[in-house]
């Protein structure tokens, strides 16, 4: 006998199946509840009341497999609540009524199963009506993270496609020429609702950082009368990175003398969460560094 097969591991016959170590009964109310909570935004409760969870079951069934906890809750469960509400019931009897005979044995266990396979079929129902509801917020979740809206603005020709938890390239493209156009394209006469304009679509982790950054553009361009326009000539837009890179040409003019045009590079990377797309970056970039990097 080889030594591969010298020792075995002895198992019941009726072992359940596991996955990833979990029973079938185990699992579900686990991913269940995690589903759930991550649905609402709290995946670190989710797994905290599936831990607690999953703790009551094992305890409960004491090394029991998963046909011993469905007979339970099935059978035996109601079973001990009929006997229990019975034996309430008797109690006040005897204490209320005292010298009334109490029903006969027989018929009082007749009517004890007969209540027990109500509460089963009402606990089979339940158990159905629970499986449906988890469905059913199951399906309306993921019906709200995927419904889809084409949109054609009023001054875009173009249409986009969007989601609540995803954006297409061209929608990237016209939202990003959009922010360029309000930052860049400025005389002294709009800077001011050009820049509450574009602040009204930042992220709240780069709001500060980005007023500090146009209200000394603002000082500039009011102080020496500049004026400037960007002529995009080339945009590429990465929807799985939610960032946009433009390139092109920035004209200035202080007063009615024009400057040399000069090449700029901009990138504009995003957050979008339920359908609402915010700045979370805004810069000049080199694109020889980038490439490099």
């Amino acid at each position: 006998m080889s030594s591969g097969n010298k020792y075995f591991i002895c198992r019941r016959i009726d072992e359940p199946k596991r996955y990833i170590g979990l029973t079938i009964d185990e699992i579900v109310p686990i991913i269940t509840i995690s589903g759930i909570c991550f649905f609402f935004g709290s995946l670190a409760t989710g797994f905290v009341l599936a831990g607690v969870v999953w703790c009551v079951i094992r305890h409960f069934k004491k090394g029991q497999g998963t046909g011993w906890l469905l007979s339970y809750c099935t059978g035996t469960c109601p079973c001990i609540i009929c006997k229990e509400f019975y034996l309430l019931r008797r109690r006040h009897l005897q204490r209320g009524i005292g010298s009334v005979k109490i029903m006969d044995y027989k018929a009082a266990q007749t009517k004890l199963q007969s209540l027990s396979g109500r509460v089963h079929y009402m606990l089979l129902i339940s158990i159905g009506l629970l499986v449906s509801n988890i469905f059913l917020v199951w399906l309306v979740g993921w019906s709200f993270a995927h419904q889809k809206r084409t949109i054609v603005p009023a001054e875009i020709n173009q249409a986009f496609t969007v989601s609540d938890s995803k954006v297409d390239a061209s929608y990237l493209r016209q939202m990003a020429l959009f922010f360029i156009a309000e930052r860049l394209n400025l005389t002294p006469s709009n800077i001011n609702q050009s820049h509450a304009t574009i602040l009204q679509y930042t992220d709240s982790k780069f709001y500060h950082e980005f007023v500090s950054v146009l209200a000394k553009e603002k000082q500039s361009v009011i102080t020496q009368n500049i004026s400037s326009v960007f002529y995009p000539e080339e945009i590429i837009a990465l929807p799985s990175e939610l960032s946009v890179r433009v390139n092109g040409s920035l004209m200035h003019w202080v007063g009615n003398v024009a400057l040399s045009s000069t090449k700029k590079n901009y990138k504009l990377k995003f957050s979008y969460k339920s359908g609402n797309l915010k700045v979370l970056s805004f810069a000049e970039v080199n694109l020889e560094t980038e490439k490099q990097n």
